[in-house]
């Protein structure tokens, strides 16, 4: 097993994003004595969370041309032994890593989408995908094999011995939550459509918005009349309290290639309505663990979530089999099996 320094990059630190995905992957390389030094080129809400861990943090400059020196004067000083990025496409740029391949083993994690032809430039790479549908889609896109490793929370992140999920049927009231980084392809006006279409039909309904911020919605939260329907939270650290708060979980991303938010709320057994799309449907087994509907069909993802209202027998039995699934298939023994079995891979 190797015994030196592992470099985990990742653009931004972001907690309500891949930040825990990079702080669960350092707790685990910890354990296999090895060194992780994250290395970001932004600040963010999650450095703290680093730090009071123990985790060691590099930040480098934004501009791409400074970044090469920056990474280039850490490879001297720590000499590490791996590179673990956590997006090929991130601002740390492709072609810093691309570079820095020549020097050693690197492992690429893809999050997302668009970029994937970066890979048919790297050599001596490990690319580590987060679902079987990104497995497919990198085998079809770049013709490369890849390795599965379904991603995980921290489970001290979680505190799931702090609050456990209420559900709130006594004051027939329904709390819908999402949790999402303000990105297009979350879908969040859909979100918001949807709010005021339960609300038309008559549902005490409330909807909270984690991750983000309303300022670019407040006009179309006025439009749909559910100003005191709907409460951004901005960024959340404490996922604890924000799953504590509500009943069913729903995203309406466009394109998706895990969903961890999706995996945190099963894992607190919270039922969960998500579109049918990607990696939603490895994820979710569909009628026993959430509800699927069609992408973009607000009219459906109502129906599917009155379904849910309406049933309190099924809404129960989904908890219990959401839990299930998330701590068993997707769990952090899973997770850190996985980590060490790739890393297996790698040469003494």
């Amino acid at each position: 097993m190797l015994q030196n320094k592992i470099f985990l990059l990742r653009s931004s630190l972001d907690i309500n994003g891949p930040g825990r995905l990079v702080l669960a992957t350092a707790f685990e390389l910890k354990k296999m004595n090895l060194v992780p030094i994250v290395i970001t080129n932004s600040a963010s809400e999650c450095t703290d969370m680093f730090k009071k861990y123990d985790m060691q943090i590099e930040i480098i400059r934004n501009n791409p041309f400074f970044m090469f020196f920056d990474i280039l004067r850490l490879i001297l000083r720590f000499k590490p032994v791996v590179y673990h990025s956590f997006s090929y496409s991130m601002a740390i740029c492709g072609d810093v890593f691309c570079w820095l391949n020549f020097f050693s083993k690197s492992f690429f994690t893809i999050n997302g989408f668009g970029s994937e032809w970066i890979l048919k430039y790297l050599r001596k790479t490990i690319i580590i995908v987060p679902s079987i549908f990104m497995k497919n889609r990198t085998k079809k896109i770049t013709g490369l094999e890849s390795e599965l490793i379904y991603p995980c929370t921290p489970e001290m992140y979680l505190k799931l011995d702090e609050k456990k999920p209420k559900t709130n049927f006594e004051k027939n009231q329904l709390v819908i939550g999402t949790l999402v980084r303000d990105l297009e392809v979350k879908g969040i006006p859909f979100f918001l459509q949807t709010l005021a279409m339960l609300k038309a039909k008559g549902i005490k309904v409330k909807g909270i918005v984690g991750g983000c911020e309303d300022k670019k919605y407040l006009k179309l939260i006025h439009e749909f009349g559910i100003d005191d329907t709907v409460d951004f939270l901005g960024v959340v650290s404490n996922v604890s309290e924000f799953f504590s708060k509500i009943d069913v979980y729903t995203q309406f991303s466009l394109i998706e290639s895990f969903g961890i938010s999706v995996l945190e709320a099963m894992k607190y057994g919270i039922p969960v309505v998500l579109p049918r799309i990607d990696a939603f449907e490895e994820l979710v087994e569909e009628d026993k663990t959430g509800l699927l509907f069609d992408c973009c069909n607000c009219t459906d993802a109502v129906d599917k979530i009155i379904q849910l209202h309406n049933n309190e027998e099924l809404y129960n039995a989904m908890r219990d089999s959401a839990k299930w699934r998330a701590w068993n298939k997707f769990g952090p023994t899973v997770f850190s099996s996985s980590l060490k079995q790739v890393y297996g891979l790698l040469p003494s």
